[in-house]
């Protein structure tokens, strides 16, 4: 929009300098109509003082200084003078249609530049963004298969213990008492030792984590305990464990699929 305005100016500007150029020369042929053809009968001998020439009496005295430049030049080339604006206008327009070119040039490289730039803004900024949700994403799937290991571990250890448990019961003590006390320590020992490794696999400040602890201590008191009722309570005991082991896999079986 600026362009044209400034294009619509020039064209303007040229259109007055060739009406001044027009008025001017109507203006001298008017001048020249208005001096007095006088009719001199000349002597033999003739002496003339202040002679001027007739564009001079033109007054230039009370036109702005741009208008009498213009007219004194046309005045001096009255006869070449449609040629000479001619040429004056032809260059004039040649200028401006040099300057208009090259304006228009330099916007239109500041344009491509400046669309150069945006751009590589926004390229710059998809390959961050895109380097981010990447990162997201690998964590993401990094944490899941940890998870996943996580939770096989933990039912593996949660199998054994229970498994382990179940041959300590009063029940099983006949084939107990068939083996020698280094066999039968050994039994116990396998038992705690795959209670303190479900211990290290869960967080007891976690309240999921912290009921599969309880259910799992639950199992150990029952097995310790001399009464009557151990062979009930161990079973009450298995029972809840594998119930809460069965809550806690859910809960985590869903933040895999959903990449948590």
């Amino acid at each position: 929009m600026r362009n044209l305005f400034i294009i619509f100016l020039l064209l303007l500007f040229n259109i007055c300098l060739a009406k001044i150029a027009v008025d001017s020369s109507k203006a001298i042929q008017i001048q020249r109509q208005k001096i007095p053809q006088v009719k001199v009968n000349l002597p033999s001998t003739l002496q003339i003082e202040n002679v001027s020439k007739p564009h001079d009496s033109i007054n230039y005295k009370n036109m702005p200084w741009v208008v009498a430049l213009v007219l004194g030049f046309i005045s001096a080339h009255d006869k070449n003078m449609p040629w000479i604006v001619a040429l004056i206008i032809g260059i004039l327009s040649a200028f401006v249609n040099f300057w208009i070119g090259n304006r228009l040039r330099l916007s239109n490289e500041s344009n491509l530049q400046k669309q150069i730039e945006s751009n590589e803004k926004n390229l710059q900024r998809q390959i961050e963004t895109s380097k981010e949700v990447k990162l997201l994403e690998f964590k993401a799937t990094i944490s899941a298969k940890n998870r996943q290991e996580w939770i096989n571990e933990l039912r593996h250890t949660v199998s054994d213990f229970l498994s382990i448990a179940m041959q300590l019961t009063p029940e099983e003590h006949e084939k107990l008492a068939e083996l020698s006390p280094i066999d039968k320590s050994k039994y116990w020992d396998k038992f705690y030792y795959t209670k303190a490794k479900i211990e290290l696999l869960l967080n007891s400040e976690k309240k999921e984590l912290k009921e599969v602890l309880d259910k799992v201590e639950a199992v150990v008191n029952s097995l310790t305990n001399e009464n009557g009722e151990s062979c009930i309570n161990i079973r009450t005991a298995r029972t809840d464990l594998i119930s809460s082991s069965r809550k806690l896999f859910d809960l985590h079986w869903k933040k895999i699929k959903n990449l948590e």
